[in-house]
């Protein structure tokens, strides 16, 4: 038998406690909203009180611990190796179960024993290892993990050697312990101009935007942290032959330049070329920084040390500029005249109708729509109080940008719209509603008109007081809505 999850190799793969969730969150189109929230604060850390782990992306943690960060897509579930063997668990099984039942599984192993991982068969060295799958033809299991040159990766650990590793001579504490990750079911994120914000000020000024929040945070001494991390990155590029934070100081630019586009894309903020061009010159920046100080490292010319130095200063003074330019545009963030689709519950993210009478049986209801990219996957539903309640809606829209359809009612008797929907284009929806017919007649005009009349309602209809509308999309990408008055 053979069975593998979702896995893709992520955006950040300096250090696991990155790596990991985002390779399960990045097969997730949705979930880039959560992402671009956040991983923007920078810390600097003691080297020697944080294993020489110096930089990092500052998270939560219920732990106190800057490996350990809540993410909030997934139940976490853990499973001590003590309870296990008391139950007679082997962990060849537990593990393929484990993915039988679609969890992921974290598994600290020596990787003494693992002839994939740098310390094989020269030192004890326990380090947790993403299994995602396993084939019993080929008695494999398939994880990611770091390899021998370092680089972060797909890897094959056949049956026996997992089994060894995990019961090798490393670090008996944390192998004690595996943790099994599953999706959370129905569970959304709306980008948070607010929590972007905090983190953007906070990397500006150096300070630390979750202090207050000592439950959260194992504070240690000497922390430095956003704009004031590179100082301390200038001293460490003398003493230090690791190149992790510069690795980290490149893909912090490449995810804040693809964070940016994806404002833009969603205006969030308004497009300016400066945000674009600078953006992607800091990133060219970073990646010669890394070449720097990885030709610093084989190499006794002192002037590449200067060379760092340089290009550091030039990071520091350009981002300087570029975060309080993009602090004022998000600050001038306001789209008030407009609905935006959201991810969520129907009941939570309603919107009451301005509704008009037609007859004496029925009603007329309206709105735009207009798309603001070529991403948007998403969903219109109309009903009253007790239709949402009931999560049965009389007439519902389910609209596509990337495959371009545009279905009215898919789920009972579908009817096809045929629009081209494209970015920037408009569509005005009348909707006149006949509750004694329990019939409805749509008219949506774009570049031309569309007509569909005596359209049958999935549930029954009645004007009970308010008419609500939602606008839902789910992968990340929305469209703006004004209501008609």
């Amino acid at each position: 038998m053979k069975k593998v999850l979702d896995i893709v190799l992520p955006s950040l793969s300096g250090y696991m406690e990155d790596a990991y969730p985002l390779s399960l969150l990045e097969t997730k189109r949705k979930t880039c909203e959560w992402i671009y929230s956040g991983y923007v604060q920078l810390v600097f850390q003691t080297p020697e009180l944080c294993s020489y782990q110096p930089l990092k992306f500052f998270k939560i943690s219920p732990s106190g611990k800057s490996w350990d960060p809540m993410i909030s897509w997934f139940n976490t579930y853990s499973i001590t190796k003590k309870m296990a063997k008391s139950l007679n668990l082997k962990i060849i099984d537990l593990m393929r179960n484990s993915i039988d039942m679609g969890y992921y599984v974290n598994i600290h192993l020596d990787e003494y024993y693992l002839p994939h991982a740098n310390p094989y068969k020269s030192f004890h060295y326990t380090h947790i290892t993403l299994i995602f799958g396993y084939d019993d033809e080929k008695m494999i299991f398939y994880a990611l993990s770091y390899n021998f040159k370092g680089d972060f990766n797909n890897v094959e650990i056949n049956y026996y050697d997992l089994e060894i590793s995990y019961e090798g001579e490393g670090d008996t504490n944390q192998q004690a312990l595996i943790e099994l990750w599953e999706w959370r079911e129905h569970y959304g994120y709306n980008f948070s101009v607010k929590r972007l914000l905090s983190q953007c000020n906070a990397y500006l000024t150096g300070d630390n935007n979750y202090i207050d929040i000592k439950d959260f945070y194992n504070q240690k001494n000497n922390n430095v942290y956003g704009l004031d991390i590179y100082e301390k990155l200038k001293g460490y590029s003398k003493i230090s032959n690791n190149v992790i934070p510069f690795q980290i100081i490149r893909e912090h630019k490449q995810l804040m330049y693809q964070r940016i586009n994806f404002m833009i894309e969603n205006e969030y903020i308004n497009k300016d070329d400066y945000f674009l061009i600078e953006g992607n010159e800091i990133v060219d920046k970073a990646i010669i920084l890394k070449n720097l100080f990885m030709k610093s490292v084989v190499s006794e010319n002192k002037k590449i040390l200067g060379k760092i130095d340089e290009a550091i200063d030039w990071l520091y003074n350009h981002e300087k500029i570029y975060f309080a330019k993009l602090i004022k545009a998000l600050e001038n963030y306001d789209r008030k005249e407009f609905i935006f689709s959201e991810v969520g519950e129907w009941n939570e993210i309603k919107h009451k109708l301005n509704h008009y009478p037609d007859t004496k049986n029925g009603l007329k209801v309206g709105f735009d729509i207009t798309f603001i990219n070529n991403h948007s996957i998403g969903y219109i539903g109309i009903g009253n109080q007790k239709n949402f309640a009931n999560y049965e809606l009389p007439l519902s829209f389910n609209i596509d940008t990337i495959a371009n359809t545009f279905i009215g009612n898919r789920d009972s008797v579908p009817f096809e719209i045929p629009f081209n929907i494209t970015k920037g284009k408009v569509f005005s929806f009348s909707i006149i509603f006949d509750f004694e017919k329990q019939k409805c007649n749509l008219k949506i005009i774009a570049d031309n008109e569309y007509k569909k009349e005596n359209i049958n309602m999935v549930v029954n209809f009645d004007y009970s007081g308010e008419i609500f509308v939602y606008f839902i999309h789910e992968n990340g990408y929305r469209f703006k809505v004004r209501l008609h008055t």
